[in-house]
């Protein structure tokens, strides 16, 4: 029963996390770039976003929280983890890659909520056709989309991880 419902907490998280970042990426900014003028697009999806966090982060700490607690469960926090045929195993590398990749995936995501977004806000304000402006919205797009992409690739790794490699 503990693993189910560490596994369903899991999947909301990810649902919350990924479907969000879709919905950004998909829906959001193309509306921001038809609403009229830059400022009150970019001012659009900087609130959006912004309003996002709060969903967010919390499904990011819940994902990292029930992802370890996946691991226990499944015995996979025991002494073979400080081994080196556990890490050269398929399990094991295929858990190397994912960890790698979340690290990577919270990193670009907090540089893309708290550097890149509010700096592309703010230059929109400022100097909305600016050269600047447009380098940092191009910025910020393609980190929504290689976010979107960066998380479906843990998916995937993570039904790798659960149910096996096929064949």
């Amino acid at each position: 029963m503990t693993y189910r419902l560490v596994v369903w907490l899991h999947l909301l998280g990810a649902v919350v996390w990924i479907g969000g970042m879709i919905y950004l990426a998909a829906v959001m900014a193309p509306l921001a770039r038809r609403e009229g003028s830059p400022e009150r697009g970019a001012d659009l999806l900087h609130r959006a976003t912004r309003g996002f966090r709060w969903l967010a982060w919390p499904a990011v700490t819940l994902l990292v929280l029930t992802g370890i607690a996946n691991l226990a469960l499944r015995g996979g926090l025991g002494p073979s983890l400080a081994t080196v045929d556990f890490w050269a195993s398929p399990y094991g590398t295929t858990l190397a890659i994912k960890l790698l990749l979340v690290l990577i995936l919270i990193e670009l995501a907090l540089w893309a909520d708290f550097r890149i977004g509010p700096r592309a806000a703010r230059a929109a304000r400022a100097e909305p056709e600016g050269a600047g402006t447009r380098r940092l919205q191009g910025t910020a797009s393609f980190l929504r989309w290689a976010l979107v992409a960066l998380a479906l690739g843990v998916t995937g790794l993570g039904v790798l991880l659960s149910r096996g490699w096929p064949g």
